[in-house]
């Protein structure tokens, strides 16, 4: 019965969202999953109706109302990239020196299982790639394993940022490292312009591991298009569309080498550009007030089992969706 209850339960809601092993399900672990997935499937269903800024706005304020909203005090310095973010919906970091950013880059380019999403949604192995793959994502568990990652969701500027931004303590929601690769330009899903709606209340980290220039598949960002009820809908839009709605100077390309940090509200209409003749490789980390529907529904590290165990201590509450304590 509980594996029944397991299999029909227990299982993804969005691709690559982890999952208890086995030998850590119980009866009080599957009704867990039963109400949060549930939860929060209704609750990204409904979210994703509001489309207005201005009324997600109004749902944004009330949330908060009800969310910890114990902020640090920022540091004069990260006071420019606060304001950047409230009113570009994005902002540009400097170089974090406590993570080893080579390290990450090492590690995830070693790792040959990837996931092809937006095509036939399956596992491969990009040592024999075939040529039609244009994207591969890497398995959650190989990112929240590796603490370089963990030192970097948990450093104390970002989070700094993401808090006042975000208005309460926000947590780490979901994580995403993929490949898009060279070869074909017509664009592929995200290729398009489009808007996130993981959650109501949320921001986004993106690091560059590769070096991206014009022929890598840059990031293209439409500059305070989060505050305005413009291309709103839940869908793809092509490049003249967005020409026609916004100004020239509001839509940027991202170039950067590689280790190029910047926070975006990616409710704002963006897309990432399908690579020309470089291949790209990229971090994404998700922080939100309210979890989304592919944040983890009971925690899956044992903070004994961690390296910096005093860092996840001191942010408990980012951690909690993660770190069993």
């Amino acid at each position: 019965m509980l594996k029944f209850l397991y299999y029909s339960i227990v299982s993804r809601q969005e691709h690559l969202e982890i999952l208890p092993h086995k030998k850590d399900i119980n009866l009080t672990v599957v009704l867990i999953f039963f109400f949060k997935k549930n939860y929060r499937s209704i609750y990204n269903y409904l979210q994703r109706l509001i489309l207005n800024p201005k009324i997600r706005g109004f749902f944004i304020n009330l949330e908060l109302f009800f969310k910890k909203k114990n902020l640090l005090k920022s540091p004069i310095k990260l006071k420019k990239n606060l304001i950047e973010l409230n009113k570009n919906g994005i902002t540009f970091l400097s170089k974090i020196k406590s993570v080893n950013f080579q390290k990450i880059y090492h590690s995830l380019n070693k790792i040959d299982k990837l996931y092809s999403a937006y095509q036939n949604n399956r596992f491969y192995y990009k040592s024999k790639k075939s040529k039609k793959i244009r994207m591969g994502y890497i398995d959650t568990m190989n990112l929240i394993s590796n603490e370089e990652i963990l030192k970097l969701i948990n450093n104390e500027n970002i989070i700094s940022i993401v808090n006042h931004y975000l208005g309460a303590n926000a947590i780490f929601d979901n994580i995403w490292a993929w490949w898009s690769f060279a070869g074909n330009e017509k664009p592929l899903g995200p290729q398009n312009f489009h808007r996130d709606y993981n959650s109501l209340n949320f921001v986004k980290l993106f690091v560059y591991l590769t070096d991206v220039d014009e022929n890598s598949g840059p990031h293209v960002f439409v500059k305070c298009s989060a505050k305005q009820n413009i291309l709103t809908n839940t869908k793809r839009f092509s490049d003249d569309v967005v020409k026609q709605n916004f100004k020239k100077n509001k839509i940027i390309k991202i170039k950067g080498k590689k280790f190029k940090l910047f926070l975006a509200n990616t409710f704002s209409l963006h897309k990432g550009l399908s690579p020309r003749k470089k291949n790209r490789l990229l971090l994404c980390i998700l922080y939100s007030v309210n979890p989304s529907r592919g944040c983890p529904k009971v925690p899956i590290l044992k903070i004994e089992n961690l390296k910096y165990k005093n860092l996840y201590k001191k942010n408990k509450y980012l951690n909690k969706m993660y770190i069993k304590y």
